[in-house]
């Protein structure tokens, strides 16, 4: 049996503050009106959603300004994770949400949750990978992560890459 009810505050998946929504009975019963997160849509009820409602927009507004701020400044930003990897790149273990939160959190993003990471499944492989950072309402950024072999794989890897740089640049070139 549905029931009628007027949500008090943003619910997600649900409304917002001062909508009235159709939900199942239980739900209403068990979990929104024991939580005051709705109540009984009256005319009363409805005046103190209303300014409610108004107080949210205004502190919304101003969150999304300082997301799109925060998401502009996030755009094209390549963060680098190091974990140890077999011969084929296939790492013994994988990036998370978690691993990559705590470098953006290094990097100067303290506030960042795993939840807001979008990504199919952890990362298991060596290489780029882009990843898509949802900051709350509609404000995604494209960050590049990049999994790296462990530390003492990637120095191997530069100084190889040093030395093979400078024999090319010992070797003449030819003109046909």
């Amino acid at each position: 049996m549905k029931t009628k009810v007027l949500l008090m505050t943003d619910v997600e998946n649900l409304g917002r503050v001062g909508d009235v929504v159709e939900v199942a009975g239980g739900y209403a019963r068990n979990y929104l009106l024991p939580r005051g997160l709705a109540a009984a849509p009256t005319v009363e009820a409805m005046r103190a959603a209303a300014k409610e409602r108004e107080r949210v927009e205004k502190e919304r507004q101003i969150r999304l300004v300082a997301l799109k701020k925060v998401a502009d400044r996030m755009a094209g930003l390549g963060i680098t994770i190091t974990a140890a990897a077999n011969e084929e790149g296939h790492l013994y273990g994988s990036v998370s949400a978690r691993d990559i939160v705590a470098r953006l959190a290094e990097v100067g993003y303290p506030d960042l949750q795993p939840s807001q990471v979008r990504m199919e499944h952890a990362l298991r492989e060596v290489g780029e990978h882009a990843v898509v950072m949802h900051l709350g309402e509609d404000i995604d950024a494209e960050i590049k992560v990049t999994v790296a072999k462990s530390e003492e794989q990637v120095a191997e890897q530069a100084e190889e890459s040093d030395q093979t740089d400078e024999t090319d640049d010992e070797q003449p070139t030819q003109n046909p």
